[in-house]
């Protein structure tokens, strides 16, 4: 699961030049926005089967791949 992840943000990171480790800050690297967001979301949907609620929606969730990947585990997918 984490190497999924990872390689669908890596490969986001990569597409914009930007070089960022698993606890780098997405957002503040710029390699995630509001339409990244829900290309990831859309991604972890379909790539683990996860049901999205509005609590879901943490900006907490998704700072990192170490976030992402934590958050999924949690999820129970």
């Amino acid at each position: 699961m984490k190497e999924k992840i990872s390689e669908y943000i890596y490969s986001i990171a990569e597409s914009k030049c930007i070089k960022i480790e698993n606890d780098s800050n997405l957002f503040d690297e710029g390699v995630l926005d509001s339409l990244g967001i829900i290309m990831l979301l859309s991604f972890l949907q379909e790539e683990f089967a996860i049901e999205f609620n509005f609590d879901d929606l943490d900006y907490n969730n998704y700072k990192s791949i170490d976030d992402v990947c934590n958050w999924v585990n949690k999820t129970n997918y």
